[in-house]
């Protein structure tokens, strides 16, 4: 078995160097471009300190914030897009700079103290940020880019609630709304950890669109895992996404040869 991988992995190394001494000249150019993506964010915040959410419980009421010692989590819909640039190195190496403007918020749920059948919930999803991405990347075969490099985000402070959802699907099980969501709190977040540094990597299937190959539509998947809190000690949130979307590339400088 061992001898098998080995030879796999001398099989695709071979397949690699190949392809690449024959790739196509206009992928050494400098390109320009936009892009946009849609994925998930994956949120863990098993503390949130009362100090870090000022907020209004009802209509009157002021009060400092919310503390929980629960696990409040979510897998929550995100969408970002922005503007790239990209260098090319010698030996199929290159640079690859990228700004963005993404949504990273989410429903964040936990088990009610008092009741199975309810659950505490945050509604962080209008949480956004702006983001400075540095990779390394690497160009496989002809079409097909490596990345790894570092995201920079800054999180923007928005409106947020918090409250319980009733999760009996009885439909008369609701709350004296007549909802089965209830809101006990509006508030924002008064701090975040900025900027907040994450690892990322990505791969990326370009195609040309013109007869000139000076336009290319990129196939791109990234997930990105930000170190530490987003939020200051004694709280912990950690966050990470994973997003798939497409870019429009322009070379100005290849002539299609």
């Amino acid at each position: 078995m061992t001898m098998q991988i080995v030879l796999c992995i001398m099989v695709l190394l071979t397949a690699g160097f190949t392809a690449s001494a024959q790739q196509d000249s206009t992928a050494r150019f400098v390109r320009y471009g936009v892009f946009g993506s849609a994925g998930v964010n994956f949120h863990n915040a098993p503390y949130i300190d009362e100090r870090q959410i000022i907020g209004v419980y009802g209509p009157y009421a002021r009060s400092l914030g919310v503390r929980t010692e629960k696990n409040f989590a979510a897998a929550a819909f995100g969408w970002s897009s922005g503007a790239l640039i990209e260098l090319p190195l010698p030996n199929e190496f290159g640079m690859s700079f990228r700004f963005s403007y993404a949504k990273i918020g989410g429903l964040l749920t936990a088990p009610y103290e008092s009741s199975p059948k309810m659950e505490q919930y945050l509604d962080t999803s209008p949480l956004a940020q702006l983001g400075t991405e540095t990779y390394l990347t690497f160009r496989l075969l002809d079409r097909f880019v490596l990345y790894a490099g570092v995201q920079l985000a800054t999180i923007m402070t928005m409106p947020i609630e918090g409250g319980q959802r009733i999760l009996d699907t009885n439909p008369y099980s609701v709350f004296s709304n007549g909802q089965k969501m209830r809101y006990e709190f509006t508030g924002k977040f008064n701090t975040f950890n900025n900027p907040n540094l994450g690892l990322s990597t990505g791969i990326c299937y370009e195609i040309p669109i013109d007869t000139r190959k000076q336009l290319f539509c990129g196939i791109e998947i990234f997930y990105t895992y930000f170190l530490g809190s987003i939020l200051p000690d004694p709280s912990y949130w950690s966050l990470s996404t994973l997003r798939t979307g497409v870019s429009l590339r322009y070379a100005p400088f290849a002539d299609g040869k």
